[in-house]
């Protein structure tokens, strides 16, 4: 007999508080964020940087390169998303941030075959994609030590923190571009 009493008084609870707090769902902002929240899918939570694998982090640059590819112009919308959501994105540059990696001989050699980078999320982007494709190359060309895929991510991180989860965010609440392209890459 209580229970009833109970769930009555339950749901009377919850319509009380829907009613009262209407205007707070009716918000623009509020529901444009709980539409976001809503569009990522499982897939797209998968490929998090957080929970992807070392393989994923290391091609995830070169692949989102390629899937922006044919996104009309994205170099500006990304170098604009990350400096309004991360502020030091302005203030970096890319060739100070290589001399102090444990790696710099090897860095900065991969820096130096082109004209330069812009020092934004863009620069850190294309400088990621020319790594994971170079670096071979370049040790190889110096006569170093070559060094394990798990190396070259691990330092590009420690170099470039927000770099990955920047260009998850900028894929997934900017664009709305799903993650299933990184499927190929799962080990």
């Amino acid at each position: 007999m209580q229970q009833p009493d109970i769930e009555r008084r339950d749901m009377q609870s919850l319509t009380k508080y829907l009613q009262t707090h209407r205007q707070v769902w009716d918000g623009n902002s509020i529901m444009d964020n709980y539409r976001r929240i809503i569009r990522v899918t499982l897939t797209d939570l998968w490929h998090h940087p957080l929970l992807m694998t070392c393989n994923e982090r290391y091609f995830f640059p070169p692949q989102a390169l390629f899937e922006l590819m044919c996104v009309g112009n994205w170099e500006t919308d990304y170098a604009n998303y990350t400096e309004n959501r991360i502020p030091s994105y302005g203030k970096r540059n890319i060739e100070t941030t290589i001399r102090n990696s444990k790696y710099a001989i090897a860095f900065e050699s991969v820096y130096h075959e082109t004209d330069g980078y812009q020092n934004n999320a863009v620069g850190e982007l294309i400088y990621s994609k020319n790594i994971v494709n170079r670096i071979g190359t370049n040790l190889a060309k110096t006569n170093q030590n070559s060094l394990t895929m798990h190396e070259v991510e691990q330092e590009l991180t420690s170099l470039f923190p927000e770099r990955l989860t920047g260009l998850y965010g900028f894929f997934i609440v900017k664009k709305k571009i799903s993650m299933s392209f990184l499927m190929s890459s799962r080990v």
